[in-house]
């Protein structure tokens, strides 16, 4: 259990940068780990001198398990609970986070509530859509209430777990002063539809709020601007550039297929409801 970042990071890059596009979500949850200092949960696992896994949980967002092996589940669920660890979910590849769900839900007695289930995507070759009218622009602070807007419709629509947040103007600054990336998709000079890209991390960028307003879309908009902000991540050298789609949605997993993105794996959301045996 390690309750400073510093001792984590060197395990932490060996699990989680050895399989990038695998550990996406630990990778992010480890940049924001790094960014604070600490995180509700950071966890090694060693057999003797060996590393055998890895866990990290931001707080108030799912614990990343996809690091953590099968067979350390219950160990590490031990830990965490007599710790005293608040953990409302857990997100990984399907084995990894069954095996973690079922040892904490069964340790507190808790439920667990399989639920979102998301696909993991890295880039081949990118093909740019056709005939998409509009252009391509990176946004700037002059974008700045656009994005707030946005960023909150897409955190309501489409995201599961979203800690509360006290200031985000505040939380948006510190994303671009960081170097995340957002694109604008830009027809007759008024933004359309909007993508990010985050912060490299062991060479992965993930691309995410990918966000179209209800009355723009259906012209191919969104599609066009992850092309946009994915092309300039390849471009900039970024080996692995990824992305999550919902598993649940044929739509923009056709449309990201066409862009040139390749099924990696498969991630689970799990929830823990309801009161802990134990406190």
């Amino acid at each position: 259990m390690h309750t400073s970042f510093e001792s984590f990071a060197e395990p932490a890059a060996a699990v989680f940068g050895a399989d990038p596009v695998r550990h996406t979500g630990a990778l992010t949850a480890v940049a924001s780990a790094r960014t604070r200092g600490q995180a509700e949960a950071m966890v090694t696992v060693h057999d003797g001198d060996r590393l055998h896994g890895a866990l990290v949980a931001d707080r108030g967002w799912p614990a990343m398990v996809s690091g953590l092996p099968a067979d350390a589940a219950q160990l590490v669920a031990d830990a965490l609970a007599e710790a005293g660890a608040k953990l409302p979910g857990a997100s990984a590849t399907v084995p990894e986070v069954e095996a973690f769900s079922h040892a904490w839900s069964t340790n507190l007695g808790l439920t667990p509530e399989y639920g979102f289930r998301q696909r993991v995507y890295e880039l081949g070759t990118l093909v740019d859509p056709e005939g998409v009218r509009g252009e391509f622009r990176l946004a700037t602070a002059g974008d700045t209430d656009i994005l707030l807007r946005w960023r909150a419709e897409f955190l309501a629509e489409a995201v599961t777990y979203v800690p509360p947040e006290q200031n985000p103007e505040q939380v948006l600054a510190a994303q671009v002063a960081a170097g995340n990336v957002f694109g604008l998709w830009c027809v007759d000079g008024e933004p359309v539809s909007m993508a990010f890209s985050r912060v490299p991390e062991a060479d992965m960028t993930r691309i995410g709020f990918v966000y179209t307003p209800p009355d723009q879309r259906g012209h191919g908009y969104a599609a066009a601007v992850t092309a946009g902000v994915s092309r300039r991540a390849q471009e900039s050298g970024i080996k692995h550039v990824t992305l999550f789609t919902d598993d649940a949605n044929p739509v923009s997993n056709r449309i990201y297929q066409r862009l040139g993105y390749q099924y990696v794996d498969s991630y689970l959301e799990v929830k823990f409801t309801g009161e802990p045996l134990r406190h």
